[in-house]
């Protein structure tokens, strides 16, 4: 009977040590996927713009209004735990215009509201017979983007840190101190890949536009991938010199002419 009594008594012990080391084991774990997935984040000063903002262009091919394009910072969307802004690009091609190639296409991009870096990017693309919808979302904590479409999910993995979709780029430039001779770096995932996006600040000229003459800084971006607008070739930018860096023009040159995409009218929040 004791021997029985000593065995039970070294069973029920071996049961609580057994317990306490999965629950240590346990604890261990859970540290281990904290410590796997930090949350990232970044604080960068925004004065160039605000929600309600709203920028319309005319798309102009051999100085004829083909297409009108807008964007507009359209509200704010808590995002998974995130605060973002909703931001919202149109391209559509007029009447005349459609009756030989339409262009009818929606990007929307959720940009951290503090870190001004891509959270989440839809892009419904028609143009003519081609038609695509994809999902971007942007796992910053996991350094990873899953596209979602019809044909299945791919996911990329190692983007770098607080990386950008065609979209966020630019308004985060928008944010930088821009200055004639500075380039501005930053990484955009598109197409597949990142790309290391690198933009030249040329020099400061003044222009005339439909809503008066600013002041502009004229840059120049290298990238190898589509922006807001759908571009081809050598790409220059006009963007007003204020603290708002309102883009004012776009010139992309394709072949021996250019589209142009010039601002026409703007909501601008003060």
């Amino acid at each position: 009977e004791e021997k029985k009594e000593i065995k039970d008594i070294v069973k029920i012990q071996e049961t609580t040590k057994d317990k306490e080391i999965k629950k240590e084991e346990k604890k261990e774990e859970i540290k281990e996927q904290k410590k796997e997935i930090v949350k990232k984040t970044r604080k960068v000063q925004n004065k160039a713009f605000d929600v309600g903002e709203k920028f319309t262009f005319a798309i102009q091919y051999l100085g004829i209004t083909a297409g009108i394009a807008t964007i507009w910072v359209k509200d704010i969307v808590n995002l998974d735990g995130n605060k973002t802004f909703h931001i919202e690009v149109t391209t559509k091609s007029l009447p005349l215009v459609s009756m030989i190639a339409k262009v009818d296409d929606l990007v929307e991009s959720y940009i951290d509201y503090y870190g001004i870096f891509s959270r989440k990017m839809i892009k419904s693309i028609k143009e003519g017979n081609h038609i695509r919808d994809v999902t971007l979302y942007y796992n910053q904590d996991k350094n990873e983007v899953k596209e979602v479409e019809k044909a299945g999910e791919k996911v990329y993995n190692n983007i770098p840190d607080f990386c950008h979709d065609v979209l966020s780029c630019f308004f985060y430039f928008r944010t930088q101190k821009i200055e004639v001779g500075k380039d501005v770096y930053f990484d955009v995932y598109a197409d597949g890949k990142v790309h290391k996006m690198q933009v030249k600040v040329i020099k400061k000229e003044r222009i005339s536009t439909p809503l008066g003459r600013y002041e502009a800084f004229v840059i120049k971006p290298f990238m190898q991938f589509e922006s807001i607008f759908k571009q081809e070739g050598d790409v220059t930018l006009w963007v007003s010199t204020d603290e708002k860096h309102i883009p004012l023009l776009m010139k992309s040159r394709v072949f021996v002419s250019s589209v142009n995409a010039k601002l026409i009218d703007a909501v601008i929040i003060k």
